[in-house]
């Protein structure tokens, strides 16, 4: 038999039965949608939650304004041609002097990032650990 065959065979009272059961189903469907949504709201408008957030997009700023890269390169690049420019051509000791600086650039780098790193992870244990204490 294949399905048209069954649905003709079936009962109009099972038929009707699990119409309305349909029905309930998209109703209650409809009304949890509307409670999960309104409980989001509160949830995104709540102080704490705000001040998380404020707090969160202050150390990505701060962050961006550390690590731009292209600032770091052009300082680089400024101190490089600061040293070709003073006396026309490299010497040992500005390359030396420059190869220094970048090092010194490097290492100020990975403490940022390190920093930042740390500051990330702290901050994602510290909103699990508040996701996971009871509310009273």
């Amino acid at each position: 038999m294949n399905p048209k065959q069954i649905a003709e065979n079936v009962p109009n009272f099972v038929k009707q039965t699990m119409g309305m059961a349909q029905m309930r189903l998209t109703r209650i469907q409809g009304d949890a949608r509307k409670v999960v949504k309104g409980t989001w709201k509160k949830l995104l408008a709540t102080p704490s939650l705000k001040r998380v957030e404020s707090t969160v997009e202050g150390w990505r700023r701060d962050y961006q304004k550390r690590m731009d890269l292209a600032k770091i390169r052009k300082q680089a690049e400024r101190v490089g041609h600061d040293a070709f420019r003073t006396v026309g051509i490299a010497t040992q000791a500005d390359l030396k002097n420059v190869m220094r600086q970048l090092d010194n650039l490097r290492s100020d780098v990975r403490k940022l990032s390190k920093k930042a790193d740390h500051r990330r992870s702290h901050n994602r244990n510290h909103n699990r650990n508040q996701a996971q204490k009871p509310t009273a």
